[in-house]
């Protein structure tokens, strides 16, 4: 069957993975391959670990943008993730395609993994 891919860049809580779940549980009872490429990899093993559901860290952007005003749009949350920084943008979708290369997925689903549909594009 399938290798499908769920990916999992920004945002914060638990709630992206909650809503993956029930997806990602379909699909393995219909005999595809599970792996989730997420931004919290402890919450994510926690809840998803349980259904066998493999878990990988998503390449995130881990440093804190300085002298950015307050974020209003989607643009301004994406500078706040490096997408402003020169040559972050860049290794973080380099570092995507790698994991991507790597599983060799059938079909990734993007859930809030802006940088991820870049490296896919």
């Amino acid at each position: 069957m399938a290798r499908i891919v769920f990916a999992w860049e920004l945002g914060g809580g638990s709630g992206h993975i909650q809503y993956d779940l029930p997806i990602a549980k379909k699909l393995i009872e219909r005999g595809h391959e599970v792996i989730c490429l997420m931004k919290h990899v402890v919450d994510a093993e926690r809840i998803l670990g349980q259904y066998g559901i493999q878990v990988m860290q998503a390449p995130v952007w881990q440093l804190q943008v300085k002298q950015l005003p307050n974020t209003y749009s989607y643009i301004e949350t994406l500078f706040n993730h490096g997408y402003l920084v020169p040559g972050a943008l860049l290794g973080m979708a380099k570092a995507w395609r790698s994991l991507f290369q790597f599983i060799g997925p059938d079909l990734v689903i993007a859930d809030h993994a802006p940088t991820a549909l870049i490296a896919l594009r």
